[in-house]
């Protein structure tokens, strides 16, 4: 698929994000139609490792390890005339790219309006607009996943997938990464970002990731550094006025390197001033693999727990 058509994807994601939280008398109309269920499969053949790209917005999107014998496999339901789910698949030799995204014949589309032929005071459109993905992605084929998002709630489990990047945007909604398994390779670099919204991330450390980055504007933040971390990492933070919660266990080693927090609000209980804005977990300096923080913030708050 073109870079332009993949512009074009991006530009509609970021008008829908604009679009949620516009006046009433800018948003198009998506009418409510009849549902329909769709389902997208790529077996995995004599592939190796796989690229996959998701765009998309305005719903409820489920991602999870799946069958080792598929690359993937989507599901759809949504009752929204205007929207088309794709899938397109291109082999080079054994390597696969993967790309799932939406299509809709408005420029924007706001999922909170509808139209329908009942009278539209007795219809309740947060209750009956719906658009779902289930998405399956091969337990065992090694990937690069790149995930577009935006005003949507995300559950994304990545648990004991051979990843080897990974990069999320949120440009609304809630995000919800997992990795309740620890991945079986190394991963490169793990880039998260929100604009606007709220994103939760669970046992980071059996991500085995050598960086993740961590680019919040807005919203709130939580960053759970639970799990199995094998290596040394860095975690670069960047907040500007969003709430950053981390969550540290009490036998990592954590230092966290205050730079530019300007007028963003710190809570650093519990851990050991170092002196020059440098924090230390109590398991600082006494083995194991090593976490260092990078943190940048302009407003909201920093706060780091000991669990």
């Amino acid at each position: 698929m073109s870079s332009r058509r993949f512009a074009s994807i991006a530009v509609a994601v970021a008008a829908t994000a604009v679009a949620v939280t516009a006046c009433n008398a800018m948003r198009p109309v998506a009418r409510i139609g009849p549902m329909e269920e769709q389902e997208f499969t790529v077996d995995r053949d004599a592939a190796n490792d796989a690229g996959v790209r998701v765009s998309f917005w305005g719903g409820t999107l489920r991602i999870k390890p799946g069958d080792p014998a598929r690359a993937a496999r989507l599901r759809t339901r949504d009752n929204l005339e205007s929207l088309e789910p794709h899938a397109d698949t291109q082999r080079e030799g054994d390597h696969l790219d993967l790309r799932f995204w939406l299509d809709s014949n408005d420029n924007m589309i706001n999922l909170k309006s509808w139209a329908g032929d009942d009278d539209r005071s007795a219809r309740d459109p947060e209750k009956e607009v719906e658009n779902e993905w289930d998405l399956e992605l091969a337990r065992t084929l090694p990937l690069s996943l790149e995930l577009d998002l935006a005003a949507c709630d995300a559950d994304v489990e990545l648990g004991g997938m051979p990843l080897r990047a990974v990069r999320l945007d949120l440009g609304g909604g809630t995000a919800v990464v997992s990795f309740a398994r620890p991945n079986p390779e190394r991963l490169d670099r793990l880039s998260l970002a929100v604009g606007a919204g709220r994103l939760m991330t669970r046992s980071l450390g059996n991500a085995h990731a050598r960086a993740i980055s961590v680019n919040a504007g807005a919203g709130s933040c939580v960053l759970d550094l639970a799990g199995d971390w094998r290596a040394d990492a860095l975690v670069e933070i960047d907040a500007g006025a969003c709430g950053v919660e981390v969550r540290v266990p009490r036998d990592l080693a954590v230092r966290a390197n205050l730079r530019e927090t300007l007028m963003a609000s710190l809570s650093v209980s519990d851990f050991s001033d170092l002196g020059d804005r440098c924090y230390a977990s109590p398991a600082w300096g006494k083995g194991g693999s090593s976490i260092v923080l990078e943190v940048t913030a302009s407003l909201g708050s920093i706060r780091f727990v000991l669990e």
